[in-house]
């Protein structure tokens, strides 16, 4: 018999983390399932933080642009 390997789950997610509750349901039943998760979302303050079995990486806030063509450029930088 083979051993299970424990799960190592990636979730990237446009939309805060911390005040996203269907994002922090997700994990938490991960969590409870004992795997391991890495969450990349949007945050008011980038960086990382670990907690045990989570990680989370918050990115950049939402683009809240006045125009089509400024978001377009800025995405090309």
């Amino acid at each position: 018999m083979s051993a299970k390997r424990p799960l190592h789950v990636g979730m990237v997610a446009y939309a805060h983390y911390f005040t996203d509750a269907r994002i922090k349901n997700y994990v938490d039943a991960l969590l409870d399932e004992g795997a391991t998760v890495d969450v990349f979302a949007l945050g008011k303050e980038t960086g990382a933080r670990r907690d045990g079995n989570l990680f989370v990486n918050s990115l950049d806030t939402k683009y809240q642009g006045v125009s089509t063509a400024t978001y377009v450029a800025l995405q090309a930088m």
